[in-house]
């Protein structure tokens, strides 16, 4: 009887001890795993999101930009056609000089009207890096009075002993611009 009794609480010991085992490997294992392996993606988490915050500023300052401006002006406004024609090849010169852009050219050429106004025609020609035609499109793009790329022509250039980290380009670039004559708009 004494016997029986130590082997029922062996047997007993061993079942509790057969579960036991059997919790850890079914339940606490895998969730120390788990925790491990969300510990060391956590790092890599927090970065992404802090990217994601950082473009979100960033479309929040575009969206600000181009709607904090109750009355959006985008006519340009001139006495006479000269006058808006010089405001508009003296204002794309300043856009391209200030993103490093060598203009070779901007000439006046015919522009399709506009419903609401006329419009003034440009052909620019001109060389940069990729990185800097982008800038300087992204410029024309958010321009206030509006400006408008009407057709577009590039083609890379090959300069021997370049050490660019971008591309150069040369750019052929038509750029309309809705134009007002005081005149028009005081009759």
């Amino acid at each position: 009887m004494g016997n029986t009794r130590i082997i029922n609480i062996a047997v007993a010991l061993g079942l509790v001890a057969t579960l036991g085992a059997l919790v850890w490997f079914a339940v606490v294992a895998p969730l120390q795993e788990w925790r491990t392996v969300a510990l060391i993606k956590r790092p890599q988490a927090i970065e992404s999101i802090r990217q994601l915050q950082t473009r979100i500023n960033s479309l929040e300052d575009e969206r600000n930009q181009l709607s904090g401006n109750e009355e959006l002006n985008i006519l340009w406004r001139a006495a006479q056609t000269g006058e808006a024609t010089a405001r508009i090849q003296s204002q794309l010169s300043k856009l391209a000089s200030e993103r490093g852009v060598s203009l070779r050219s901007i000439s006046p050429t015919r522009a399709r009207d506009l419903t609401l106004a006329q419009a003034a025609g440009f052909r620019l020609e001109m060389e940069s890096s990729l990185d800097q035609l982008v800038s300087f499109l992204q410029a024309i793009e958010y321009h206030s009075p509006a400006l408008l790329v009407e057709k577009a022509s590039l083609r890379r250039l090959n300069k021997p002993n370049s050490n660019q980290p971008q591309p150069l380009v040369f750019a052929q670039i038509d750029v309309s611009a809705p134009v007002v004559l005081e005149a028009e708009v005081n009759q």
